[in-house]
Order: structure tokens, then C-alpha cells, then sequence
């Protein structure tokens, strides 16, 4: 094998305990386990001089074996090993049968088994996941500003009996334009209208321009009225009585 999998965590935790010495012999012996694909050889003497051990170093490559491989007949076994090798073997070997049938079939025979589904692409985005990641159950609506070609619902303002709908409207878009940043976002540009219209109707200078009663004594429009009859030109004597026909012609 030119390749296995180290998971650090799992080291970690099972060679705490050694010194520095014995976690580089245990790697050494892994890696040459790994390597031949076969449990380690019998002769202790040989198996130092393969990983390099020193003199002085035999006693801690003693201790190793001894804790993390078991002796049998045909040499030092690792559990986790073997059965990483074992899962590759079977690999390999599915891997050469299925070639030699395909090649065996020919080019145009199907694939020996059903395609894989179709991978991601390389700059897809991606979100890391970490330890204490939490996964995202949905995605957050997101608002926006005010579109340029929003059509309120006019028949709102009517029934909220708002006067000058058209008005409102300019009104309620020049507002919100004019806002800057988030505070122009809203997600639902209806309901924000429909707010806008009840607000307008409960309006206190609305109200009053509505409600304020006229005042005592003349009308001041009616005097303005009056002057400017007496200011007009009279109205010819012909038509005058041209006018005088027509109201008896309706009244008959």
C-alpha cells in the first residue's frame, strides 16, 4: 500500500502515554506494516535493523510490540491494520476482475457496474463544516428595496377610504426611496402598503383637514365670489333674453 489512513485522533489517544521514542517507532512500525501488506517478521534483531532502531532503542521497540501488536505464528498482527489492508486487498482485487471483464467484453460492452452519481463541481459553494457546526434547517428570507415597477393594491387604499389614491401612492414610494440603507429593505411590499394606508387614514392632520368645522359668520370665499361679479362685464341685453327663452322653453 502506498497509502492508508492516519486518523490523528485515534494516535493521539492511544500513545499519550509513551514518550517521544515510542510514538516514532510505533509510526516506523506501522509504515512498514502498511507497506509489505503482511504482519511483521518474526526476528526481532532484523525487524530493528528494517526500521532502523539503535542498541539503546531496542527496549522501547520492545515495549511497543508488546502493547500494540499481538504475536502469532506467522509474525507481529495489528487488528486495525489487517483489517484496512484486508478492506484494500478486496478492493484491488474487484478492481482487476472488473477490468479483465470488461476487456474481455470489448469496448462497447456496459459498464461493469452503474455510473456514480454525478459529482459536485469544483467551484461549487460550499459551506465548511466544523465541529460545532450547526446545520442550517432553512434558508432566511431575504428583503429588498422598494421595485421599481410596484403596483400597490389600490382597491386597499379605496376600502380604507384613503382620498387621493394615486397620491398616496407617489407619496409611499417617494418615502421609501429616499431611505437609506436596510431601513429601505422590507420582504413584503404589500403588507408595508397596506400598513401605509391604514397609518394614512388614522393620520391626526388628515383627520382634522376632514373633520375641523367652518367658522362662525359668512363664508370669506362667498365675499370673494360677489366681488368679482361686481367687477365682470354685464351680460348683454340679447342674451339675457336668449337665456330668459331657454329657462321658460325647460320649464314648459
Amino acid at each position: 500500500m502506498n497509502y492508508y489512513q492516519h486518523h490523528i485522533g485515534d494516535f493521539n489517544n492511544a500513545t499519550r502515554h509513551l514518550s517521544r521514542l515510542e510514538r516514532s517507532i510505533y509510526r516506523d512500525l506501522l509504515d512498514l506494516y502498511y507497506d509489505l501488506e503482511k504482519p511483521l517478521q518474526l526476528d526481532f534483531d532484523k525487524l530493528a535493523r528494517r526500521i532502523m532502531v539503535e542498541d539503546g532503542e531496542r527496549g522501547a521497540m520492545r515495549d511497543v510490540l508488546n502493547e500494540f501488536f499481538v504475536l502469532q505464528d506467522d509474525g507481529y498482527h495489528n487488528a486495525r491494520a489487517d483489517r484496512e489492508i484486508a478492506s484494500f486487498q478486496r478492493m484491488a482485487i474487484g478492481g482487476k476482475m472488473g477490468a479483465a471483464k470488461r476487456w474481455a467484453k470489448g469496448s462497447d460492452s456496459p459498464p461493469i457496474a452503474p455510473p456514480l452519481p454525478p459529482q459536485a463541481k469544483a467551484n461549487a459553494n460550499h459551506e465548511p463544516v466544523t465541529m460545532n457546526h450547526e446545520p442550517v434547517i432553512g434558508k432566511t428570507a431575504r428583503g429588498s428595496r422598494l421595485p421599481t415597477d410596484f403596483q400597490p393594491d389600490f382597491q386597499f387604499a379605496v376600502d380604507q377610504k384613503i382620498g387621493n389614491t394615486l397620491e398616496e401612492a407617489a407619496k409611499f414610494r417617494d418615502y421609501w426611496n429616499s431611505q437609506p440603507g436596510q431601513k429601505g429593505v422590507k420582504l413584503d411590499w404589500q403588507a408595508q402598503w397596506r400598513n401605509w394606508c391604514r397609518n394614512a387614514k388614522k393620520n391626526p392632520a388628515d383627520v382634522a383637514r376632514q373633520t375641523v368645522p367652518a367658522k362662525p359668520g359668512p363664508d370669506p370665499m362667498q365675499a370673494v365670489f360677489a366681488e368679482r361679479d361686481r367687477k365682470a362685464s354685464p351680460i348683454p341685453q340679447a342674451i339675457r333674453e336668449k337665456i330668459a327663452t331657454l329657462t321658460n322653453m325647460v320649464k314648459q
